[in-house]
């Protein structure tokens, strides 16, 4: 059951942590169910390929997806905040496929998906800032009118601190938004008493186990701890917090709502 409601929910397991090695995940898709650049993954198994790993066969992304993968992790999951690793990664991933990475397919896809803007610009600072030898074309078919703004907003973002940028969550970003006290208070109420499903997925609780008050108790708790201070930080005027927020929700609502974006298709 756990499993069942971790797929409903997330897009990975719980992150598997060992001291001295790697983080590791276990993934059944990219994009976490739920979001406005949610993607089917069934399409992503059918143009998945043979591989070898370790000396094991094993199925790895097409080139084009596993690209498409490190743009959307970085731009629509991350806002940027991840440092410039996902940007090497970009890099690296381009000049190891070479010829074998399409181009064509890959752009109208992107296209198709409706999310050209994340990947333009996930490309565009690939290009600036490490090199990454992405077609000329490819950047203006998908090029925005705001370019220049939004180059340097992502910009910006990289270039602070990954736990400082981490430290302003999309819910916070959501709460300092809300102009009404009623509107913060629904915001803190749906971040702290999260439903049935998501509690029994989050915490690996037995469904209709009593133990689900407990952790509603640990819920409250979590959330005081995480972000009072920012809170309280954030209400006396600290610039360098609410720079980061501002930046956050300016790509969030740019890149969900994007201008004349065509109706998507997720199943591509």
């Amino acid at each position: 059951m756990y499993i069942e409601e971790q797929i409903r929910h997330n897009h990975h397991l719980e992150p598997f942590l060992k001291k001295g090695y790697g983080v590791f995940e276990l993934h059944w898709n990219i994009t976490r169910p739920g979001r406005y650049y949610f993607m089917d993954p069934e399409p992503f198994w059918e143009r998945s390929q043979q591989d070898v790993i370790a000396g094991k066969p094993a199925c790895v992304l097409s080139p084009e997806d596993q690209l498409l993968h490190l743009c959307l992790h970085t731009s629509y999951q991350h806002l940027f905040s991840f440092g410039m690793r996902p940007f090497c990664d970009i890099t690296v991933a381009i000049q190891h496929y070479g010829d074998r990475l399409d181009w064509n397919d890959f752009t109208a896809r992107v296209c198709a998906c409706g999310l050209e803007g994340g990947v333009w610009l996930a490309l565009c600072l690939a290009c600036k800032l490490t090199g990454a030898n992405v077609p000329r074309e490819v950047l203006a078919e998908m090029q925005p009118d705001t370019r220049v703004e939004l180059e340097r907003t992502g910009l910006e973002q990289i270039f602070t601190k990954k736990a400082m940028a981490d430290a302003v969550s999309e819910p916070l970003v959501a709460l300092l938004n809300k102009k009404s006290l009623i509107g913060k208070l629904a915001v803190i109420r749906s971040r702290i008493f999260l439903s049935q499903e998501v509690m029994t997925a989050r915490y690996a609780i037995k469904p209709g186990s009593l133990w689900i008050y407990y952790y509603v108790l640990i819920r409250i708790w979590e959330v005081v701890v995480r972000h009072t201070v920012k809170v309280v930080r954030l209400i006396w005027g600290d610039r360098s917090l609410a720079g980061i927020a501002a930046r956050k929700q300016k790509l969030r609502l740019w890149l969900e709502h994007p201008p004349d974006r065509p109706p998507a298709d997720k199943s591509v």
